[in-house]
Parts: structure tokens; C-alpha cells; sequence
């Protein structure tokens, strides 16, 4: 009987080293608490066959306890998953409805416009972007932004300034606006006194800025109260904005 009785004590010393490891470490075993034992089993002198009834009892309920830890962690991501896909979603219909109403004030506003006479006007759309906030990046490295977009509508005409130079003018809604600020504003000035409403009516104006080839084209036209100089500019080139224009020479 002592082979046996040997045998037997071995493989209580390894249980013991089972159950220790079980009550103090995390499960599942890392690599070098799973290394440990496989030491110690060879140290014992066991084979696989000789510890396999006692890592499936001493193993069973941390595996049990583990996997129901793994099943309610999958479903709490899950409800997170789905929560944050209808909170994005939400926030999609609302801003498609937001443009959608955007899109209407502003057809609304170009009903409301009347175009000067003779003038035939097409219609194009454009899209504008508006930045909401930015954010620190992870670490404080780098920053990112939330950008909102939406499309328009709007109201133009080409006007030919000959020799193939067009100018592209858009159609600006006339409207009312608060000028000037509340007496409790911090850093005011007296000139920014009193508030008033100022209406301005509908206008067209420049698609685009002005370029050099198309100043030339204007310059080129009949005198009106001055002599206009049709190259002013410092960095010259046709299609590069016009530069070194006074007030009066733009009035």
C-alpha cells in the first residue's frame, strides 16, 4: 500500500496548490500561475491523467462563476452597443430634421425675395459647416471637433463682363436684425448704443472674390466718378483674388 499512500499524497499536495491558487489569484490563470503549477505537477511526478478529476472539481465553479461573468459582461455591452446606435440614431433624425426645416426657412426666405427686374435667376444648392465644440484628443494630444452640415438653397445669376470674364452674383435675402448692444454687456461702448432694428433689403453679391481678370473687365468699362487702375494688385495672376483696392475705388 505505500506506492498507493504516496500516490495519494501527491496528488493531495497538488489540490491544495489547486485550491490555494484558485483562492488567491484571478481566473482564469495567467500565464505564469498556470506555468507554476505544470511545474509543480512535474515536480509531484503526476501525469495529466492523474490531476484531471481534481482541476474539474476545483476548477468547476470558478469556471461556472466565470462564465456567467462573461454572459453578463457581453450583455451589458450589448445594451450599451444598442443604446449608444438609438441615441445615435436619434441624433441623425434630428438633425435631418433640422436641415429639412433649415432647408425650408431659407426657400421660404428666397420666396419672400424678389430678384431685381430683368434679372433671370437659377437656383443652386451649397452645403455650409458649422463647428460645434472642440475636444482635447486622448492625453491632451491633438484635437478633434464636431462639425454639423447642412445644405442650402439659393438664388444666382451669371453676369457677362465680356471677352468670356463672367461674374457669378447671389442672391442675398433682405431681412431685420438687432444692431448694437444691451447697456449690461461687459466692455460695451456708448457707440454700440441704443439697440435699434435695422431692415436691410434683399441684394446680390459676388459668388466669389473679386479676381484680377475681372477687375480688369469692370476697369475696362465707362468712367464714372474716378480713373480705376485695372492691375492694383501685388501678387499678380488672373485668377487670384484682387488686392490694393480703396474704398472709393470699389464704390
Amino acid at each position: 500500500m505505500q506506492p498507493y499512500r504516496e500516490y495519494e499524497r501527491k496528488r493531495d499536495r497538488y489540490e491544495q496548490a489547486l485550491i490555494r491558487a484558485v483562492n488567491e489569484e484571478q481566473y482564469p490563470f495567467n500565464e505564469v500561475i498556470q506555468q507554476d503549477l505544470h511545474e509543480y505537477q512535474q515536480y509531484l511526478g503526476l501525469r495529466d491523467e492523474d490531476i484531471k478529476a481534481i482541476k474539474q472539481r476545483v476548477l468547476a465553479p470558478k469556471e461556472a462563476e466565470y462564465q456567467r461573468q462573461q454572459e453578463e459582461a457581453e450583455r451589458i455591452l450589448q445594451e450599451q452597443q444598442i443604446a449608444e446606435y438609438q441615441r445615435q440614431e436619434a441624433e441623425r433624425l434630428r438633425q435631418e430634421e433640422q436641415r429639412r426645416r433649415e432647408v425650408e426657412r431659407l426657400r421660404q426666405e428666397q420666396r419672400n425675395t424678389k430678384p431685381s427686374p430683368g434679372i433671370q435667376t437659377r437656383t443652386f444648392e451649397f452645403e455650409t459647416a458649422t463647428i460645434t465644440g472642440v475636444k482635447s484628443g486622448f492625453l491632451g494630444m491633438g484635437k478633434s471637433c464636431e462639425i454639423n452640415r447642412r445644405r442650402g438653397q439659393s438664388e444666382f445669376f451669371a453676369d457677362d463682363l465680356g471677352n468670356g470674364v463672367v461674374l457669378e452674383m447671389v442672391s442675398i435675402p433682405g431681412g431685420t436684425f438687432l444692431m448694437g448692444s444691451p447697456e449690461s454687456e461687459e466692455r460695451r461702448h456708448n457707440s454700440e448704443s441704443p439697440q435699434h432694428n435695422v431692415t436691410v433689403q434683399s441684394f446680390f453679391m459676388g459668388k466669389f472674390p473679386v479676381t484680377q481678370r475681372q477687375w480688369k473687365a469692370v476697369a475696362g468699362f465707362d468712367k464714372v466718378n474716378i480713373d480705376l487702375n485695372p492691375n492694383p494688385s501685388k501678387f499678380k495672376g488672373d485668377n487670384r483674388p484682387v488686392e490694393q483696392v480703396s474704398w472709393d475705388d470699389a464704390v
